[in-house]
């Protein structure tokens, strides 16, 4: 079989946004965002002057903390809904979509839809991007089979991919070998947020038998805090431990049976509850 190399960028597309931080009604601090009919918008620091509000929206958002998966030590895994502070009315950004990005017209601030930019970037290139309609998506076709994490009551909450190496078969003894290489998770913006208890227990599935299974936690510096391997099932289940820091990242690394320099990673935010 003659594999084909492809490299390709996991998460090129991105923001400069510093998420207003606050405490919830449980004492949690949370990242504030808009909420507008599930399309979740970030805080976006810009140039002062450098966009400006245009007309009225129809659509109301939420202003909250972001949603999380819950995790109880004694209770498993809910999906939660954040915080709620008010509910705002929009405005346009002149010349940009509403897709891309929103003002509060209560506060004045400029808002961006994390779903499409994911990631942080320096004020002038955010600008450019929204100028651009978004700027350039990543292309995860050739990308792992997508895993996610349970809730007690079976709702899939989605991981998001971090770096990889892939092999898509093309037949015959054709495939092609696509790698991507990602930012650090403490720039990204689109991870699903976990809230657990120590001793809560996490379970999730990957999107294929693997061949190796590591939990890791890196700090906010990108260093690895934690790190346990677990058994080799598509299946699988962890205790969150005792200590862990107030922001920290987790990180799902899986090896592929029979193609030795396959490999995925899966991506979520992991924030310490009080238990």
């Amino acid at each position: 079989m003659r594999p084909v190399l492809v490299l390709a960028a996991a998460a090129l597309i991105a923001v400069t946004a510093t998420a207003t931080s606050s405490a919830s009604a449980k004492g949690v601090s949370c990242n504030r965002e808009l909420d507008v009919g599930q399309r979740h918008y970030r805080l976006a620091r810009l140039p002062r002057h450098a966009l400006k509000a245009g007309a009225k929206l129809p659509e109301r958002a939420r202003l909250q903390c972001e949603p999380a998966l819950v995790c109880h030590a004694s209770g498993g895994c809910v999906p939660a809904n954040g915080h709620l502070f008010s509910q705002d009315t929009l405005r346009r950004v002149r010349g940009i979509r509403p897709l891309l990005a929103v003002v509060d017209a209560r506060s004045g601030r400029f808002y961006v839809n994390r779903a499409i930019f994911t990631a942080w970037l320096p004020p002038k290139f955010l600008l450019r991007d929204l100028r651009r309609g978004g700027g350039p998506q990543p292309d995860y076709r050739g990308a792992p089979p997508e895993s996610s994490l349970l809730s007690s009551g079976s709702t899939a909450v989605p991981l998001q991919w971090g770096s990889y190496c892939w092999t898509t078969l093309l037949g015959g003894d054709q495939s092609v070998l696509q790698c991507a290489d990602d930012v650090p998770p403490s720039q990204r913006f689109d991870l699903p947020l976990v809230i657990a208890e120590p001793g809560a227990t996490l379970q999730g599935v990957l999107g294929f038998v693997p061949s190796s299974v590591q939990i890791t936690l890196l700090d906010g510096r990108g260093a690895a805090v934690y790190s346990q391997t677990l058994s080799t099932a598509q299946t699988f289940s962890w205790t969150v431990p005792a200590s862990i820091p107030t922001r920290t990242w987790l990180v799902i690394a899986a090896g592929r049976p029979g193609f030795p320099l396959d490999s995925a990673t899966y991506l979520a935010r992991l924030q310490p509850r009080p238990d």
